[in-house]
């Protein structure tokens, strides 16, 4: 996570240092109320992208993030917030 307001959320994350034996071809962001049980799907990025901002928070909510690296093997494990991040006005 890289910053966050009452809005949206900017994340930022590195490129897995272990493929597979399979070139990265791509990226899941997902994203689930610290409330509810189901991830949804955000956006799917290509293999160069290494940012994405979500959008339409709601202001006082918590929500819980996480990305997924793909390649032709299939989508790998997630990697994902240890807690929730709340949409809020930022400190200061």
């Amino acid at each position: 996570m890289t910053s966050v307001n009452k809005y949206e959320i900017s994340l930022a994350w590195e490129v897995p240092e272990f493929d597979g034996g399979s070139k990265l071809t791509g990226y899941t962001v997902e994203m689930r109320a610290a409330l509810d049980k189901k991830y949804r799907c955000l956006r799917t990025l290509d293999a160069t992208a290494t940012s994405y901002t979500a959008v339409g928070l709601t202001e006082g909510k918590e929500y819980y993030f996480r990305i997924r690296a793909k390649n032709d093997a299939g989508v790998g494990e997630p990697v994902e917030l240890k807690e929730p991040v709340k949409a809020r006005v930022p400190c200061g």
